[in-house]
């Protein structure tokens, strides 16, 4: 019997979505010119995205792929994915907070005109 790990590749994953929405959200406001342009909303919507669905999306197969191995023989925790999982669950909701606010802008900045 040989001990096992949680699966790396699931957490790799999900730390790459949420760098890629962290980086399109902090893109958003220096690429465009103003709020109200299509590539600051693009750019949102695509952090948002990757930040949040995708991230947690991949979270959750890291997840149930992590449980399944606990379950199923001898499993050594390893403290460095735990704290890898904190640290992108942390990010990716701090990148998805801050997209969601962009996006909110873009509307509120192009809708309320009138």
């Amino acid at each position: 019997m040989t001990a096992q790990q949680g699966p790396w590749g699931w957490l790799i994953a999900a730390a790459a979505a949420c760098g890629l929405g962290l980086l399109l959200a902090v893109a958003a406001p220096v690429a465009a010119d103003s709020a109200t342009s299509s590539t600051f909303l693009v750019l949102a919507v695509l952090a948002w995205l990757a930040a949040g669905i995708v991230t947690f999306v991949l979270l959750g197969v890291y997840t149930l792929a992590d449980t399944k191995r606990q379950a199923h023989g001898l499993y050594i925790s390893n403290d460095s994915q735990v704290a890898t999982y904190r640290i992108v669950v942390g990010v990716a909701l701090l990148a998805t907070i801050a997209a969601a606010v962009e996006i909110a802008l873009y509307f509120s900045k192009t809708i309320g005109v009138g």
